[in-house]
């Protein structure tokens, strides 16, 4: 039969060895923290434990053998952990005050001002992009606008008509700047046609994307190397895919309201062009149409000293060309 003294000793062994036995002096919640140490799964999970149960008793009965556990894994533990930021957070969450605590420390200072230098400069960037994104779309948006101001701008000032080109230019300087301009006009001995063209995305209200053109041609028609008048053309129901450009709005052309309604928006665009050009004294009747290399019917005819304008609007069911045919004023 074992003695007190006896049973003093192995349970006294027991605990210095780090068996079960030492539980009988430690408070229940002291061995099961110190439990889930023993217990762990991987190193990882250990050190957690371990550094919990410091936390909680700092004093525990098991508080020497988890301290030297620790300490005996700690510089591997660093060295698998030092080359990230969450590995030294990790690191210093069990040993705030371990060997490499002040290393770790300064590696965490020095790797935050890299994020906070490469989230300023990936700000930067973004802004930048984003701003280049915003002019592209505008001039984008513009495209038709700006080219279709210069041109119907253009003609309608010219006096010239039926004069030889070199006379026109001499007298309109800015025709021939735009005309020379890029992309080249293809010229033969009765006309000279310039195309500009732009494709881009209309976000429909459903989520998809359709992709559209707008196009814009201008041509000059020629007898003899004279200029006998002029045409704007925006093909494909110009009207209503340079109304779709400029509003990111979606207009089906079979739709005869929202037809009309691209119809309206882009004549009020060009109103002021064709009030300054033709004046207050300007005539519109019924005549027929002015010559042109497209057969067409003008939904208006205007007329004015010296000039006439024929405003076109594509048929339903037609060619789908939607312009100006610009010529000399039209015999009655």
């Amino acid at each position: 039969m074992m003695g007190v003294r006896a049973l003093v000793m192995t349970l006294a062994l027991g605990c210095a060895l780090g068996a079960p036995a030492c539980a009988w002096r430690a408070t229940r919640a002291d061995y099961g923290a110190y439990r889930v140490f023993r217990l762990a799964q991987d190193e990882h999970q250990r050190a957690v434990a371990g550094a919990d149960y410091l936390h909680a008793f700092p004093e525990g009965v098991y508080a020497d053998e988890v301290r030297a556990a620790l300490g005996a894994a700690e510089e591997r533990f660093y060295a698998g952990r030092a080359s990230s930021a969450r590995g030294l957070v990790d690191y210093l969450t069990i040993y705030p005050t371990g060997r490499y605590a002040d290393r770790a420390r300064a590696e965490l200072d020095v790797l935050a001002r890299r994020e906070a230098e490469s989230t300023a400069d990936r700000e930067r960037a973004r802004a930048a992009s984003e701003e280049a994104a915003a002019e592209a779309l505008r001039a984008h948006r513009a495209f038709t606008r700006d080219r279709l101001v210069e041109f119907l701008g253009v003609l309608l000032r010219v006096r010239a008509w039926e004069q030889p080109m070199e006379v026109v230019v001499r007298e309109h300087p800015a025709l021939d700047v735009a005309f020379r301009a890029e992309p080249r006009p293809r010229c033969d001995a009765s006309r000279c046609v310039k195309t500009l063209h732009v494709s881009f995305a209309l976000p429909l209200p459903d989520g998809s994307i359709a992709p559209r053109a707008s196009e814009l041609r201008v041509v000059l028609r020629l007898a003899d190397e004279r200029l006998l008048g002029a045409e704007v053309w925006l093909p494909g129901y110009g009207f209503s895919r340079w109304y779709e450009l400029e509003t990111r709005s979606a207009v089906d052309d079979a739709d005869v309201e929202a037809r009309r309604a691209a119809i309206a928006w882009a004549l009020a665009q060009v109103a002021p062009l064709l009030e300054e050009a033709l004046g207050e004294t300007f005539e519109s009747g019924v005549r027929g149409p002015l010559p042109s290399t497209e057969q067409h019917t003008p939904l208006l005819a205007l007329d004015a000293a010296g000039l006439s304008v024929d405003v076109v609007v594509a048929e339903p069911e037609g060619a789908g060309l939607d312009g100006f045919v610009i010529g000399p004023r039209a015999a009655p």
